[in-house]
């Protein structure tokens, strides 16, 4: 969900919009619950991150957990382990720029360019991996599109946020220089 790109760019947040909108029409389109096997699991800081992001698309409800760790590290076992807790959950996808230790699990897994993040073809694998089918066109543009105008919406609340935040500490600042003279 967030490019290399996207973390050298000034912005709202470490996360690329671009990876976000995916992400919301990836589990629009297939309803799928998502768990967090990154290294962003160990970090409180970056795992609320996450949660902030997605109550933000209004998709946190589909965020059921983060996989556990093992021995080994190998998070492909973590991954398969997760899922036997799960036994109502029939197909997986792994979408990950990172596959090295993903053992059996590799047939499972999508991997991500971690320049790019996200992109609409990873979007497309992922669903006739978890449907079993392929989606017409014109049923991803419309999830697309609804997708972009919310997303378009609260990073534009965001930025005002942000504005406002920023004007704020500009007269604390000012109030603290007078006060001072």
């Amino acid at each position: 969900m967030y490019s290399v790109k996207a973390l050298k760019t000034k912005g709202y947040t470490n996360f690329d919009p671009r990876c976000l909108h995916y992400l919301k029409v990836l589990v629009e389109i297939t309803k799928c619950k998502m768990a967090l096997s990154s290294s962003w699991r160990k970090s409180d800081r970056h795992r609320d991150m996450l949660q902030e992001e997605l109550a933000k698309l209004e998709i946190d409800y589909y965020f059921i957990g983060c996989t556990p760790g093992s021995a080994d590290g190998k998070r492909g076992g973590e991954i398969k382990e997760f899922l036997a807790r799960y036994p109502q959950i029939k197909e997986c996808v792994i979408i990950d720029d990172e596959i090295s230790d993903m053992g059996e699990m590799l047939p499972r897994v999508l991997k991500t360019d971690r320049k790019v993040g996200l992109t609409k073809e990873n979007v497309l694998s992922a669903i006739k991996l978890l449907k079993q089918e392929d989606i017409a066109e014109d049923e991803l543009q419309q999830v697309l599109q609804k997708a972009t105008k919310k997303l378009n919406v609260l990073h534009l609340l965001e930025l005002d946020e942000k504005i406002k935040e920023f004007n704020i500490n500009k007269k604390n600042k000012v109030t603290t220089e007078t006060s001072s003279i």
